[in-house]
């Protein structure tokens, strides 16, 4: 027995997150829709992640406005993000959908020997020290390596910070 969904369907309308949003692995991206129906109530709004329910809310779907709660990358990718809302007599509307992107923040080095203002000279026979400090906008980054290149080729490298190695 099939019994078709009456009346109108609702609407659905994914508020964020904003197409092209980006965001880094672990953390939280908002998740928010509205969805009003013309001649019904609505019954819920489920959140998709790549074509899956969201996991969040037990990866069931809200059933109280605002549509609202968070997802949570945990790899880096694309991730495409769009909502289904049913109303309580079964009738369903697709949001459009959104692409959010998440990456690994890029690392920066800083050199801290010799001096980054100075200029250094390098004797033959007397060694020169060289150190430098890694770090990733927001903290957090372990660093496993840190190599030190002269004209692109490595000349040293050090495993454990204070990331320093001395040039002769």
């Amino acid at each position: 027995l099939v019994i078709s969904p009456v009346g109108a369907p609702p609407t659905v309308n994914l508020l964020t997150p904003a197409n092209g949003a980006s965001t880094t692995p672990g953390s939280a991206i908002s998740l928010a829709a509205t969805s009003t129906s013309i001649d019904s109530t609505i019954a819920s709004v489920q959140f998709y992640v790549n074509g899956s329910p969201a996991p969040v809310n037990g990866g069931n779907g809200l059933t109280a406005a605002p549509y609202v709660t968070t997802f949570v990358p945990t790899l880096p990718g694309s991730y495409v993000i769009d909502a289904i809302a049913t109303d309580v007599r079964g009738n369903t509307a697709l949001s459009g959908s959104v692409t959010v992107s998440a990456a690994l923040p890029v690392p920066t080095i800083v050199f801290t020997a010799p001096n980054p203002n100075a200029t250094a000279r390098a004797t033959p026979g007397v060694p020169l020290t060289l150190a430098a400090t890694p770090s990733v906008l927001g903290g957090g980054a372990q660093f496993l390596l840190v190599e030190f290149l002269l004209d692109g080729v490595q000349i040293g490298a050090d495993t454990t910070a204070p990331y320093t190695f001395s040039w002769i």
